[in-house]
């Protein structure tokens, strides 16, 4: 039963985890590479699992889902560290917070390695409340933010308090499990885990809005770039256009000048040929319509 508990909780944790990482970035493998790949990685943690060692579950159940993170799915350094830290922070979180839950019910935190009932009950409630927390996370998490550029610096600033809250939950962790801890110290110790995980959902809002922030920013960019462009092409054209009107108006001189010279020698066949440019539309005088140049 606790062999079959344990293959259930980890089941639980490799669904949740891929449905997280498909909701929020663009997968770059084929579905039955990464089911595979999610399966093999989570049965390996399922078979390495030990409930007394707590700091090696939490290093490689990070570790793994930032290899799958990376190696499945367009994500930057940066963004695949933050979210598999966040995640990390949720699942320990959920089973410290469900773990003084339970202790205050049935007479302390530690009670689940000598209970299975117990134990069924911490992973049960503390498996639905991760994925329920991660669900609200991908709610919180706009679709289109997905593949954006990431945040960068702001990204590991914020990690490192998921960081900091893993060392604390572990602490509350081995403190369970070592320390005969009065009913007192334990309720404190579930209101703080509770604490604990509402600021790691505030940092992750905290982090969508900068990833919008930046978005609504580069967005800004492109439309003054565009304008600048557009600015600089109009200015060349009127340039283009001012200097075309001086070769015009040079053009009409010197047809005016030949017109005359073949009138003083009554070449009528020049003169005709140089009425018929003259009257040519391309070489008429400008029509102003309006104070606008470009629209004239």
């Amino acid at each position: 039963m606790q062999t079959l508990t344990f293959i259930c909780v980890y089941l639980v944790e490799g669904i949740t985890a891929w449905q997280y990482f498909s909701s929020l970035f663009i997968p770059k493998k084929k579905p039955i590479i990464r089911i595979s790949l999610f399966i093999l990685g989570y049965a390996l943690g399922c078979l390495l699992f030990n409930l007394s060692i707590i700091w090696i579950n939490t290093i490689f159940f990070t570790l793994l889902n930032l290899l799958l993170l990376k190696s499945f799915y367009i994500c930057s350094w940066e963004s695949c560290i933050y979210h598999t830290v966040l995640l990390t922070c949720l699942t320990l979180g959920t089973e410290i917070l469900v773990e003084f839950l339970l202790g205050m019910l049935f007479g302390g935190a530690e009670k689940y390695q000598d209970s299975l009932p117990i134990l069924v009950f911490l992973c049960v409630f503390s498996k639905l409340l991760y994925y329920t927390l991660t669900k609200l996370c991908i709610r919180l998490s706009p679709k289109s933010l997905i593949n954006m550029h990431d945040a960068g610096p702001i990204a590991l600033l914020l990690g490192s308090f998921s960081f900091s809250t893993i060392f604390i939950l572990l602490i509350m962790a081995y403190s369970a499990l070592y320390c005969n801890l009065p009913p007192f110290i334990e309720t404190l110790m579930m209101v703080g885990a509770l604490i604990l995980l509402l600021s790691a959902l505030a940092i992750f809002a905290g982090y969508q809005y900068s990833q919008k922030l930046n978005k609504e920013n580069l967005e800004l960019q492109l439309i003054k770039q565009k304008d600048q462009v557009e600015g600089e092409y109009f200015s060349a054209l009127e340039d283009q256009y001012e200097r075309q009107q001086v070769l015009l108006h040079d053009l009409r001189r010197h047809l005016t000048a030949i017109k005359e010279f073949a009138l003083e020698n009554e070449d009528q066949q020049v003169v005709h040929y140089v009425s018929n440019l003259q009257s040519l539309p391309a070489l008429q005088r400008k029509l102003k319509f309006c104070e606008n140049l470009m629209l004239n």
